[in-house]
């Protein structure tokens, strides 16, 4: 999903990618481990952690493959066999700020064609509501 990129870089990309799309972000609390990065994304005109919205980015690990083959057999695309990337959304709090939400997909979407996937909804999820 990623190409050649590790998931520091991915995040980066994610980052200025909503900025080249008109939506200035920002990460606070950024936190990393092998293969992994993450952090409390929000506006950038808006205080840290406001927006309920917790990004993680895994690049190329064994825990990604993992999660992808176990979701394999639901999509109807089949696409997401070939995918080693993973950008997960965690939503927390009474408030959530879609605006951030759908900067981050929309970004992730144009990056790399991304597949959307929802533990309640699945694959039917649609993610262009948002």
């Amino acid at each position: 999903m990623f190409g050649e990129l590790d998931a520091r870089q991915a995040l980066d990309a994610i980052m200025s990618r909503a900025d080249v799309d008109g939506v200035r972000l920002q990460l606070s609390d950024r936190t990393s481990g092998t293969r992994w990065e993450g952090g409390q994304v929000d506006l950038a005109d808006s205080d840290p952690g406001r927006s309920g919205c917790h990004i993680q980015v895994n690049a190329g690990s064994p825990i990604v493959e993992a999660m992808i083959a176990e979701v394999a057999g639901e999509d109807p695309t089949g696409k997401i066999r070939s995918m080693n990337g993973l950008v997960t959304l965690t939503l927390a709090g009474g408030e959530v700020d879609w605006s951030v939400v759908r900067a981050v997909w929309i970004a992730v979407r144009s990056l790399w064609g991304a597949i959307g996937y929802d533990e309640v909804s699945g694959f039917a999820a649609d993610f262009d509501e948002l």
